[in-house]
Parts: structure tokens; sequence; C-alpha cells
């Protein structure tokens, strides 16, 4: 008999104090990565995008205007709220941010051209 494995349950404190530097010190992706994926996937700024682990929002944002709507998780209440912070200061009104975990996602999201 094949004994199914759980998830270990998401430590809060994992990244706790670290999402305003994580907006500020990580790296950010370069303009060039979001035009290529814009070639590679042939994004026109229709269809919708879920961005898992979303952090602070570095992939949401940057790629925003290539999707009419962006759906980013985080587990982590202070990422989705440094990301809400940096998506506000340039505008971004697209993405829907929900505090959660990746393996609590379902079908009620809808479909998505990108993930």
């Amino acid at each position: 008999m094949t004994q199914l494995k759980t998830l270990p349950t998401y430590d809060p404190s994992l990244f706790e104090g670290a999402a305003e530097g994580y907006a500020q010190y990580r790296t950010k992706y370069p303009p060039v990565v979001f035009d290529k994926l814009a070639e590679i996937f042939h994004l026109n700024g229709q269809g919708r995008l879920l961005d898992l682990g979303t952090g602070p929002g570095l992939i949401s944002i940057g790629l925003r205007t290539r999707f009419e709507e962006v759906v980013a998780i985080d587990p982590d209440p202070d990422m989705i709220a440094e990301a809400k912070r940096q998506a506000a200061a340039v505008g971004a009104n697209n993405i829907t941010w929900l505090e959660q975990g990746a393996e609590f996602i379902d079908s009620s999201l809808g479909k998505f051209g990108v993930a």
C-alpha cells in the first residue's frame, strides 16, 4: 500500500520582517526578461496570469501590462502588504492579491494562460 505524504504546515515566521527588504534589495528582473516571456507566450494584454509565491510582487507587477488580469498568491501577509504597496506606487490595478498557500488553490480561481 502506498503511503501519502502530508504537506508540512507553513511557518508564518519563515519570512517575518523580510518583505520590505525583499522589495528594496532583491534583484529586480530586467525588462528584457518580461519582453522575452511576452514573445515566447505571445502575450498581448489579454488573458490571466497566476503568480504563485509572489512575495513582494516582482513578477506580478512586472508582467501586469501583459495580461488583462493577474492573480498573485503568497501565504505571508507582510509580503502581500508589501506587494500591494509596490503595485500602488506604479498604478498597477489589475492584480488580485490573495493571502494563502499555493496548495489551497482550486478551480474557483478560473483558468489561466500562464502560471
